[in-house]
């Protein structure tokens, strides 16, 4: 009878939690569309509600049109895409490497995605320095940064595989490779001219301000392709991160797991920096917010993370521009001044995963 009693008190318990995380991606998504929403309406040029009823149902043209549909609404919604990639990356690192402490920025792939690109613009085609956007026909920084980061993944898979590789072995190679990529990425800028320093800084400099509809398609469409996977093998990412010897037992191949996991975050990274630049801690920081909130399965932890990336991150650039307006922060300068405290806290507490 205690035993019944017992099984029953886990069903409810469950049953409470699966309630409490479906409210959470409930609220998420409504505080999404309240801050996309109010992004619209704030930054150098104040916007009335009244603009934007004039363009929507007026079909009105001219400079209001322009800095709703071509400036603020592509960064809005970047800023939502860029954020769900980095947070989810971070989510699936920090479980397939079970390393409370990893992220696509504090394993140095972010800085080597950006040395990647950098490296195209001065080295491969230093007298195209506009080759980013696809409507050029060419895409060369994108799969130099893809390359490059999957370099750094190796890296850090091959010494996460090593049996006394601690977590803390594992981070200070991330740092390492940062600094590697970072002085990499200073080298090339000196040896650059003006035009291709300016190109440069672009990837430096994490801004969704600066993309336009093509690119903000491509990320969604990547990001979205990402998601799916992850949600559909959740089951298989949660025995994996039970341990590879249940993993084993249960038939599941935690190498492989682990190599596909890493390489699909990396392809999501890289993609994003190709387009936004650098913008950093936001998959450090989310995940952990997700966990003390409500975590879940790993399925849930995944979307719920990839959801408070977002958030945070339209909120980081409505931060930028309002900051110092009419001057507009990069916005990878907000996410550092949020993430590093985040970082040297989880330092110190050496909190485990």
């Amino acid at each position: 009878m205690d035993n019944n009693l017992s099984v029953e008190d886990l069903l409810k318990k469950e049953k409470k939690n699966s309630k409490k995380i479906l409210m959470l991606s409930l609220v998420l998504l409504l505080l999404i569309v309240l801050a996309a929403i109010y992004s619209l309406f704030v930054g150098a040029a104040r916007l009335e509600f009244s603009d934007l009823l004039r363009v929507v149902f007026q079909g009105e043209r001219g400079m209001i049109y322009n800095i709703i549909w071509n400036i603020r609404l592509p960064a809005i919604l970047t800023s939502l895409a860029a954020g769900m990639g980095l947070a989810l990356a971070g989510a699936v690192m920090q479980s397939t490497l079970k390393n409370s402490l990893a992220s696509p920025f504090t394993l140095g792939i972010s800085h080597a995605a950006a040395f990647g690109a950098a490296f195209a613009i001065v080295v491969v085609e230093p007298e195209n320095s506009t080759i980013f956007s696809f409507l050029d026909g060419v895409y060369l920084p994108a799969l130099s940064a893809f390359l490059f980061s999957q370099l750094a993944v190796i890296t850090v898979l091959t010494i996460s595989a090593r049996q006394q590789a601690g977590r803390e072995t594992i981070v200070l190679a991330g740092i390492a490779l940062s600094s590697l990529f970072t002085a990499g990425t200073t080298a090339l800028e000196f040896f650059a001219d003006d035009l291709e320093l300016a190109s440069v800084i672009y990837w430096t400099f994490g801004d969704p301000g600066r993309t336009n509809w093509n690119q903000f398609i491509v990320i969604v469409f990547v990001l979205l392709l990402t998601l799916f996977y992850f949600i559909y093998q959740g089951w298989n990412y949660g025995v994996l991160n039970s341990g590879d010897e249940l993993a084993a037992s249960l038939g599941v191949d935690s190498n492989r797991l682990r190599l596909i996991a890493m390489t699909v975050s990396s392809i999501l990274t890289s993609v994003i920096i190709s387009f936004v630049g650098v913008i950093g801690f936001i998959g450090l920081v989310t995940p952990h917010i997700i966990r003390k909130i409500a975590a879940g399965n790993q399925r849930q932890l995944f979307l719920n993370s990839a959801l408070a990336g977002g958030l945070l991150l339209i909120i980081a650039d409505n931060l930028a521009r309002t900051l110092f307006r009419p001057i507009v922060l990069p916005v990878g300068v907000l996410t550092a001044f949020l993430g590093a405290p985040l970082f040297i806290y989880l330092i110190i507490k050496g909190r485990q995963f």
